[in-house]
């Protein structure tokens, strides 16, 4: 019955030892039931004033108590909740629910940010087809004055002409460009994910790219070749945010009870690239994902939200965690139910 709650539940015996976390627990937590049992419950969420209270409060009193806090698990980023801790008399202990005060913010935002990403390409879409057209008659005069000029000092002026109406036009088509028709097949996620850490490898030598995989996790239905460009520009803003020298670091993992979009699913695949770099500019954080933004010269602004429109298409969703540390870019893949099929440990 625990299972079914979408709020995370976890029981503790006398001595404050998690006994049993139902599935939206393990969800938030990262962790799975296997994992958390045992494990005292300041293991797990940190020993946060509050919580010491609430748990000797239930004791105290007999009765249920409420707070939200600051939560500062050991092994993680500190994150906000709501918590409630109960006493629980038959066998004795106690039970405690969590809400993520952040995430649940963070749902909405997301939300919010997708209808303004989705406002702001097709604004894009109709002022690059607007620029198209003059572009078209500087590459014909460009054409012209390189004919008319060649030979001369000057030639070379109406090629960087030329050249650079090129390199226009091919960002205006990437801008222009509707949604590419994906083919989903089985696909071993590790597989696009190996292509893509070899080309960036190739790319920036000086990387240190370091693997950390979960080889449990099921194949995914997947356009792989799309999959390995939006593994490339994550992993390119990584190279790039860290000149080329530095670490990067491919993790895989299985997430459990994720809502992407606005459907459940029981399991997903996560895949984790974190870098060493400076982290993001704040004044960058909330835009991030918008066409044309980038705090880069020379760039584009367009490599996250390609790589955002990607994940959609395969019915997931990127986030990203940063700070003056590096950051951390995550990618959800939705994982179908096979009832046939053993579910991964």
């Amino acid at each position: 019955m625990l299972d079914e709650l979408t709020t995370a539940v976890l029981l503790l015996d006398r001595a404050q030892r998690i006994l049993f976390a139902n599935a939206a627990a393990e969800q938030l937590l990262n962790r799975s039931r296997k994992q958390l049992a045992g494990q005292p419950v300041t293991a797990v969420l940190g020993n946060a004033p509050a919580l010491t209270q609430a748990l000797d409060a239930a004791a105290r009193s007999g009765w249920f108590y409420t707070t939200e806090t600051l939560l500062t698990p050991p092994d993680g980023d500190p994150w906000r909740a709501d918590l409630t801790v109960s006493p629980r008399h038959t066998p004795p202990g106690f039970l405690i629910e969590l809400k993520a005060v952040d995430r649940q913010r963070a749902t909405t935002e997301a939300e919010q940010r997708e209808r303004l990403h989705h406002a702001i390409h097709e604004m894009a879409r109709t002022i690059a087809h607007e620029i198209k057209n003059p572009l078209g008659g500087i590459k014909g005069a460009a054409q012209l004055l390189t004919l008319e000029l060649a030979g001369t000092q000057h030639a070379e002026y109406a090629e960087v002409i030329a050249r650079e109406v090129d390199r226009l036009h091919a960002l205006l088509t990437r801008l222009t460009a509707n949604h590419q028709q994906i083919h989903l097949h089985p696909t071993d996620l590790h597989q696009p994910l190996e292509q893509a850490r070899r080309l960036i490898a190739a790319e920036y030598p000086n990387l240190k790219l370091q693997r950390d995989y979960d080889v449990s996790i099921p194949p995914l239905l997947l356009d792989s070749a799309r999959l390995v460009q939006l593994l490339l520009n994550l992993l390119k803003n990584a190279a790039q945010a860290m000149n080329g020298h530095g670490v990067v670091t491919l993790k895989t993992r299985i997430a459990r009870q994720v809502t992407l979009g606005k459907k459940r699913w029981r399991l997903a695949a996560r895949i984790d690239i974190s870098d060493t770099g400076p982290g993001i500019p704040d004044d960058l954080k909330e835009h991030l994902f918008y066409p044309l933004v980038t705090n880069r010269s020379g760039g584009s602004g367009l490599g996250l939200a390609i790589a955002q429109e990607i994940a959609h298409e395969h019915g997931g969703a990127i986030t990203f965690t940063t700070g003056p540390n590096g950051t951390t870019f995550t990618l959800l893949l939705p994982i179908p139910d096979v009832p046939s099929a053993e579910e991964p440990r």
